[in-house]
């Protein structure tokens, strides 16, 4: 858990790329316009249900399942999805 550093973010808005392994969260929005469109399209869609299943050694990728599929994001991608614990 990342108890911590959300207490920290709390504030901030939590987003996909504060999150740990084994994190379950709901997308609440997109904080970039120009890729929202683009994270639509790969189902990242407001209220969906996520969980973080690994991070690369140096953070990127974030591999997260949605529903019954994996989806591969940039840090810098997942930082714009807004999400509530």
């Amino acid at each position: 858990m990342i108890l911590n550093k959300r207490c920290l973010t709390i504030k901030n808005k939590l987003t996909l790329a504060d999150l740990e392994v084994g994190d379950h969260a709901v997308i609440k929005g997109f904080s970039d316009v120009p890729m929202s469109l683009k994270l639509l399209e790969m189902g990242l869609i407001p209220e969906t249900k996520i969980e973080v299943e690994s991070l690369a050694p140096l953070g990127c990728p974030v591999n997260i399942k949605i529903g019954d599929y994996m989806l591969s994001l940039r840090k810098s991608e997942a930082a714009t999805v807004k999400i509530s614990i």
